[in-house]
């Protein structure tokens, strides 16, 4: 982790405290859907989370690089809530998605249907 916090400090990395949520969410979502993780059962869901774990430890090495300097902001609360909606929403899209891999006929177009329109919401 602390290599990887350096190459990515030395790349030019812009520090933004919603990469808290969004690099751990961002690695999950890519192993455990993206990559099949979830067809090596619990296997490939306590490997997705440690993954996540190591990305957030990257993200608090960053922070710890720019001397833990504090967000003020007044509406933090309601923002960590739209990155928190952001990543439910990815997390939906990709149940949807291999929920439609498995359906047949008619229920596989229903779900199509309701797949694009989760995109807009």
């Amino acid at each position: 982790t602390s290599n990887e916090a350096d190459v990515k400090a030395k790349s030019g990395y812009e520090f933004a405290w919603f990469d808290a949520i969004r690099m751990p969410s961002k690695e999950f979502i890519s192993r455990f859907f993206a990559l099949e993780g979830y067809k090596d059962g619990l296997h490939g869901l306590v490997l997705s989370l440690l993954m996540a774990f190591y990305h957030l430890v990257v993200f608090a090495k960053l922070w710890e690089k720019k001397n833990f300097v504090q967000t003020e902001n007044p509406d933090f609360l309601s923002e960590v809530r739209r990155e928190a909606g952001q990543v439910d929403k990815e997390i939906s899209h990709w149940f949807l998605h291999e929920k439609l891999k498995e359906s047949k006929g008619i229920g596989k177009y229903s779900l199509k249907v309701k797949n694009k329109l989760t995109k807009f919401l």
